[in-house]
C-alpha cells in the first residue's frame, strides 16, 4: 500500500527490511525490522510529548462501558481523545495516540487482549497515568488456561504505568489484589 498511501498525502512510511515492493520516489521511510513495533515506539515518541494524562482500561468485560462513562466524567475538563470502534489493539492504541495534541486534556484508550505480552506493549507505548482493569473473566481461558493467567496478563497494564500513577481494580478481587 505504499504507493496509495503515498498518493493520498503520507508523508513517510515504516518499511519491512523484507519488503521487495518498489518505494515511491519522494516518500520518506524508515526501514525497520518490525514495523509494528517501529509504529508503536513512534507513538510512545509522541506520547512522551503530550503534558496530558492518559487512561488506559483492561478487562475481560465492560472496557468500552468503562471508557464511555471516564470520557463523560473528564468532559468537564476539555477535549477528551478515546479509542473508537475497536481500536484497542497493537495497531489501534498507537493510532489513538498518535491523533492526541494539545487541544486535548486527556486521552482514554481500551486495550484488548489475545495472549500473554499484549498488554505489556500496549502499556509500554502508552505509559499510563492511571490503569483501569474492569474485572478478569474467563473469555481467555482457551489461550490462557487459566484465571490466574488471565489475571497476570491483565496486570500488565501497570507494567510502565507513571511512577506516580493509579490503579484501579474490582474490590475484594484477590488474583488482582
Amino acid at each position: 500500500f505504499l504507493s496509495q498511501a503515498h498518493e493520498r498525502g503520507a508523508k513517510a512510511a515504516l518499511v519491512s527490511q523484507d519488503c521487495h515492493y518498489q518505494i515511491p520516489r519522494g516518500l520518506v521511510h524508515w526501514v525497520v525490522d518490525d514495523t509494528v513495533y517501529a509504529y508503536q515506539q513512534l507513538a510512545f515518541l509522541h506520547r512522551s510529548q503530550l503534558k496530558i494524562p492518559i487512561v488506559a482500561i483492561t478487562g475481560s468485560a465492560g472496557k468500552t462501558t468503562t471508557r464511555e462513562l471516564i470520557c463523560a466524567l473528564l468532559r468537564p475538563l476539555g477535549k477528551i481523545l478515546s479509542s473508537s470502534q475497536n481500536n484497542n489493539n497493537d495497531i489501534g492504541v498507537p493510532l489513538t495516540l498518535l491523533q492526541a495534541d494539545s487541544s486535548h486534556s486527556a486521552v482514554v484508550v481500551e486495550m484488548g487482549m489475545r495472549g500473554i505480552g499484549e498488554i505489556k506493549r500496549l502499556s509500554c507505548c502508552s505509559h499510563p497515568d492511571i490503569a483501569v482493569i474492569t474485572n478478569v473473566g474467563s473469555a481467555h481461558i482457551g489461550l490462557l488456561g487459566s484465571q490466574e493467567e488471565i489475571a497476570r496478563a491483565k496486570s500488565e497494564i501497570t507494567s510502565y504505568l507513571n511512577a506516580s500513577g493509579v490503579v484501579i481494580i474490582p474490590a475484594g478481587f484477590p488474583l488482582l489484589e
